[in-house]
This record gives C-alpha cells, structure tokens and sequence, in this order.
C-alpha cells in the first residue's frame, strides 16, 4: 500500500535535512509528483525507504532513520537488512490476518503484539549470540510500522483506550504455552 508523503514528510520520517532529499532525488531517488511554488512535492514512502536501502546502505554499512552503521562483514550487514526489512513487513501483515478473521480490535493489538515482540526479540538475541549489535530490534520497531489503533478499532465499531488493550495485551502473554512440536515425544 503506498503511503504518500510531502517532502518534509519524508525527511522527519528519516531523520534527514531537506538538502538530503533534495540530493537524493537528483540522484535518482523515485519522486511521485515533483513540488512546484505552493504544491508540495509528493513521495511513495515505502518506495523511498527502499531506494535508500539500496542506495545508501552498501557493502558493510546501514544507513536506517538517519543513522549509519558500519558492520564486521558484508554478510553481517545483509543480515541485518534482512531481519530489519522482516520485522517491519511482520508487523502489518500478522494485524492484517487476524483483521481477516474476524478479531476483535483488543485481540488483534494483542496478537501483533506477542508476535512483534518475540520476533523482535528472537532476532536481537540471535544477532548479538553471533556478535552483531542488537540494535536491530530497536532501529526498525518504529510507530510508523505498527497499525493506526485508533482507525483499526473504528473499523470494527470500537474505541481503542491504549491502557485497556495494554492490560489485555499483558494477560494475554501470562497465558501463553508452548504447543507440542511434530516430533517431539
């Protein structure tokens, strides 16, 4: 889904100035609709995240919201790049498919919840094991990834109260087992 933004937009987004974006576009970076006096100019958000990705973020080093890193190896950084770009596909698309199924808003804030967390968490973990920073977990889980709360709820005819879908959140992960495995005796 594209989320359109004017070209402000894009550098408080990224944690950029408005010359970079500037210097960006003359380098090639996707416009929707130039700007002109009084009009602003117009970005796919998600298209611009990409081309930064590959623009910016070469060989070892990651550029994410403003911030370059330098990683060990190549490697390392595709790894990196990859969790990153999972998470925040995750997020949207675990909300989407409990949306589908008929979920009460309060059941799918917990459920993108639990998942996000734990991936989030899963990978951090994994990456710092195999000596690679965790701020992986930290850089990609942004608000503007999550689900709008208070547009989901009102599409299933409720009211989203953070506080309220924080507790259900937080009862829900006391009563998480782990299911039997294929395999396991």
């Amino acid at each position: 889904m594209t989320e359109v933004v004017s070209r402000n937009d894009l550098a408080n987004q990224l944690g950029v100035s408005l010359p970079t974006v500037d210097s960006w576009v003359r380098r090639g970076c996707p416009i929707l609709k130039p700007g002109r006096r009084g009009v602003a100019a117009q970005f796919d958000l998600r298209a611009v995240r990409g081309w930064v990705e590959r623009y910016i973020s070469t060989g070892r080093v990651i550029r994410h919201e403003g911030q370059t890193f330098q990683l060990p190896s190549n490697e390392q950084a595709l790894l990196v790049k990859a969790f990153g770009h999972l998470i925040t596909e995750h997020y949207s698309r675990i909300a989407e498919a409990a949306f589908a199924m008929g979920l009460t808003s309060k059941q799918i804030f917990a459920l993108e919840y639990v998942s996000a967390t734990h991936i989030g968490g899963c990978m951090a973990d994994y990456l710092a094991e195999n000596g690679i920073s965790d701020f992986v977990m930290d850089r990609y889980n942004k608000p503007n990834t999550e689900p709008d709360w208070d547009r989901v709820a009102a599409m299933r005819g409720e009211a989203y109260d953070h506080d309220d879908f924080e507790r259900y959140f937080n009862e829900v992960q006391e009563r998480i087992v782990r299911l039997p495995r294929t395999g396991e005796a």
